[in-house]
């Protein structure tokens, strides 16, 4: 809803401005403890309703935290086009990454709605806002807006308080038992698949935001932000759940599970495709079905990814996510150079497409091997 708001009652610009700020809200999410965060998952333990965490990988979360911090408010921000001061990095990174380590201690307790509030109650107090500033005053402005992200996730860190306060009463810091080493190898390799994922979850936004008009970015931006929304946030919920599951010893049968939920994608794809089309005038959105069928390929890839990827991050060894993130990085790396020479929008969406393609066969080629 805030995006069919903002996109039809503020100007292009102020859309766009928009758009980049939540790619950079998404890279804190995704990077803002550059891959420890997802070794925390796999190898701390729930003991007596406790979390036991080892004390190193504790200091390795904490070491991981800082440098993040240093380049979100140093180099991010620039990288994407955002033209804010260091300070308001600093304050929007520190909010956010504490919000996110709070939802890692619900997500370990296996408290998956709370953790899946705690990272979206902002959007319900931007929109809000939003409207409050609609009602009081007809125009928003791009400082606004970032005024508004940063009240937003102030609120989200107020409901996440008692859990702040678990980081002390909830974790139980253990001495070193684990292989330093090894921790390291796999935060390299989560690290290296949380910036394979960033680039690819923005790259198409922040190349074309730079050759396009801000006009036919925001519509660009619009459609294909709402083609993917819907399958976006159950991906977003299976890949949550599923890995602690995977991590607990839940067994399933791969392609069976992998049917149901490419059928169960592309039906409610369409079928919100179609609900789309039919409110295009009222909402304002010029439905392009060239945008539409890429769209499609990477919405009903996310789904059966996010799957896979649970069982690779519970199970897999770091040396098989080291070789397909290298993979998947060389073949990124292409797309993104030969993108520079194209400068065409479908060109760009149908490449990233296709990487999703080649990156879900791979992991279900290596999936296989551990269910």
């Amino acid at each position: 809803m805030t995006n069919v708001v903002l996109k039809n009652y503020t100007s292009p610009e102020v859309y766009s401005s928009f758009v980049i700020v939540q790619i950079f809200i998404g890279y804190v999410f995704t990077l803002g403890f550059l891959g420890a965060d997802s070794v925390l998952l796999r190898f701390s333990t729930l003991v007596r309703n406790k979390i036991e965490v080892d004390f190193i990988l504790l200091l390795q979360l904490l070491i991981s935290w800082v440098l993040a911090c240093f380049c979100f408010v140093f180099f991010v921000g620039d990288y994407i086009g955002l033209k804010y001061t260091y300070s308001i990095y600093f304050l929007i990174f520190i909010i956010i990454s504490l919000v996110f380590l709070c939802s890692i201690i619900t997500r370990l307790k296996s408290e998956f709605f709370i953790s899946q509030f705690y990272l979206n109650s902002w959007k319900i107090a931007f929109f809000l806002l939003v409207l409050i500033a609609f009602f009081i005053d007809s125009y928003i402005g791009v400082d606004a807006l970032v005024n508004y992200v940063v009240i937003s996730f102030s609120v989200s860190l107020l409901f996440c308080l008692k859990d702040v306060f678990r980081l002390f009463t909830d974790v139980l810091v253990i001495p070193n038992e684990s292989s330093s080493f090894k921790n390291i190898v796999f935060q390299y390799s989560f690290f290296m698949s949380f910036v394979f994922f960033a680039v690819l979850g923005s790259f198409d936004r922040v190349f074309l935001e730079g050759i396009l008009t801000d006009k036919e970015f925001s519509e660009y931006a619009y459609l294909i932000t709402l083609l993917i929304f819907p399958l976006g946030i159950i991906s977003n919920y299976i890949g949550y759940k599923e890995l602690v599951s995977f991590k607990a010893g839940k067994e399933i049968n791969l392609v069976d599970s992998l049917r149901r939920i490419v059928l169960f994608s592309s039906i409610l794809y369409v079928f919100y495709s179609v609900i789309l089309y039919s409110v295009k005038d009222l909402i304002s959105l010029d439905f392009d079905f060239k945008v539409f069928f890429a769209a499609f390929i990477i919405a009903i890839c996310k789904v059966p990814y996010s799957l896979l990827s649970s069982i690779m991050g519970a199970k897999s060894s770091s040396n098989d996510i080291l070789k397909i993130n290298h993979m998947s990085l060389g073949l990124l790396s292409v797309v993104c150079v030969v993108n520079l020479f194209f400068k065409n929008v479908y060109f760009c969406i149908y490449s990233i497409s296709f990487v999703w393609m080649v990156r879900t066969y791979l992991y279900y080629l290596k999936s296989k091997n551990y269910v």
